[in-house]
């Protein structure tokens, strides 16, 4: 995922914090406070924090999503996850998210659905 961005999205800078409660809560609140200059947030929802994939999530992507739409980030909000059911995908949107993206997605199909998510949120915008 981050070769692919830096590759892309030319330009771009990213950050992955995902060792402790504190770092993640630190990506939060770097993404609030670099807002406007962030254009998109892609979050994984199970942010375990550990590299324990059988342990429970520390915190959810939608969690971290609320928190940035409740101090109106104006960025593209994205869910990666390998959870892909509707249910999930219902639940993802509900939080506000523009789009998610499967985690077995390859480049192609990633810059097709950013794509995808970006006109379909500026279209709403301009509602």
């Amino acid at each position: 995922m981050k070769h692919f961005i830096r590759k892309t999205l030319q330009g771009s800078s990213d950050s992955i914090f995902r060792h402790t409660e504190a770092q993640i809560m630190q990506f939060a609140d770097e993404v609030q406070d670099a807002h406007p200059a962030i254009d998109i947030c892609i979050l994984d929802q199970n942010l375990d924090g550990t590299g324990d994939f059988k342990a429970p999530p520390i915190m959810l992507g939608t969690d971290i999503i609320t928190v940035l739409k409740a101090n109106e980030f104006k960025g593209m909000l994205i869910i990666l996850s390998a959870n892909d059911s509707q249910e999930d995908i219902n639940m993802y949107l509900e939080a506000g998210v523009h789009g998610t993206m499967k985690k077995t997605m390859g480049p192609k199909e990633m810059k097709t659905c950013l794509t995808r998510c970006w006109c379909k949120m500026r279209r709403q915008e301009s509602k």
